[in-house]
């Protein structure tokens, strides 16, 4: 409804104040999200998750992580407050959750190929690098040492998410999309380094990594910016024979 002004439980009593400060100037009145009990029935290595909802309807979740599973109770609040005119059943937001890949969500914690795992995701700040290693963690691959396809934005702070990736990497490929914004790889790999990574290479471009990364046949995870995604994924898409 376009006079309802929805937030996610925020435990930072500031943003709090700020989010429903926002509601009241835009006339709109606000909707805690409430602490749903969606119960996680199996995690997988593949990254996805089954679950239970407060209903009791079982569904399988195609994206991994605790933050998720925040996302989808955020869902069910918005399914009820528009339950009036617009009813969704159980049965309706299964299906839709299923098909969520197929309709353009893509690379959040995204399973490419299974063996060796390759993963792509979006995170592009500490806060999203610190809850994909978490999800890595939950589901089974906190033991696994990744080659990193990295890029960022030079605006970004970029020393902060290598160095929460830096212990799960055995190497790090260094590239920049094409953007003025994109950190030089020179600037990349200096900051790789005094992050603690010991194994960095630099490429001279977004497929090039990808594709040394792919043929190497260790896992592979390619993160640190939308951008770098945007230009991986045709060149993962083509190494999996239009797969995807």
């Amino acid at each position: 409804a376009s006079d309802v002004y929805k937030r996610q439980g925020e435990s930072r009593p500031e943003l709090r104040q700020r989010l429903c400060q926002w509601a009241r100037e835009a006339g709109a009145r606000t909707v805690a999200v409430p602490a749903q009990e969606i119960e996680p029935l199996y995690l997988s290595p593949e990254l996805w998750q089954q679950l239970r909802l407060p209903s009791g309807t079982e569904l399988r979740l195609p994206l991994a992580g605790a933050h998720q599973r925040r996302n989808l109770a955020l869902a069910l609040t918005v399914r009820e407050q528009i339950a009036a005119d617009f009813p969704i059943s159980d049965t309706a937001l299964a299906e839709g959750l299923r098909r969520l890949r197929h309709w353009g969500l893509r690379a959040r914690c995204e399973p490419v190929r299974l063996s060796p795992l390759t993963v792509l995701d979006v995170a592009h700040n500490p806060a999203a690098i610190a809850a994909l290693c978490s999800t890595l963690h939950e589901h089974g691959h906190g033991a696994t040492r990744w080659t990193l396809v990295f890029a960022a934005m030079a605006d970004k702070d970029v020393e902060g998410m290598l160095r929460l990736l830096q212990p799960y990497a055995s190497r790090l490929l260094a590239c920049a999309p094409r953007t003025e914004r994109a950190l030089p790889v020179d600037a990349l790999i200096e900051c790789a380094q005094r992050a603690g990574f010991s194994s960095v290479m630099g490429t001279a471009s977004v497929a090039e990594a990808v594709r040394h990364a792919w043929h190497a046949g260790e896992p592979m995870l390619v993160v640190g910016s939308f951008y770098l995604l945007g230009e991986a994924l045709p060149v993962v898409e083509e190494l999996c024979g239009g797969g995807l």
